[in-house]
């Protein structure tokens, strides 16, 4: 059993077996988004093939990341999403202004 938070931020548990078995996580850097899945029936590790930064609509990197992972996403336990696009901006003193949109 693996205990996660739902949306109401009440603990729930749920088994392996019932097909949310992968973790995954994404990470967007200055040049390229990596993505990586553990299966926890397995424990084996598989690497997507490296997606481009678009430094405009970072979400479109994370997509494409994760399609080339190929793990279907009803079956992803966990999503961890990291950025050092953002750490290096901090790092670099460069600015832009970024912002969130539904479009």
């Amino acid at each position: 059993m693996v205990s996660n938070c739902g949306s109401n931020g009440a603990a729930r548990e749920q088994s392996v077996g019932e097909g949310r078995r992968y973790r995954v996580a994404v990470d967007i850097g200055g040049t390229f988004v990596d993505a990586i899945e553990f299966d926890r029936e397995t424990g084996s590790v598989r690497i997507a093939k490296k997606a481009s930064t678009t430094a405009a609509r970072p979400a479109e990197g994370v997509i494409r990341a994760l399609t080339r992972l190929g793990t279907p996403f009803e079956s992803i336990d966990v999503l961890i999403h990291g950025t050092t696009l953002g750490l290096n901006a901090i790092l670099e003193r460069k600015r832009r202004n970024y912002r969130h949109s539904d479009q």
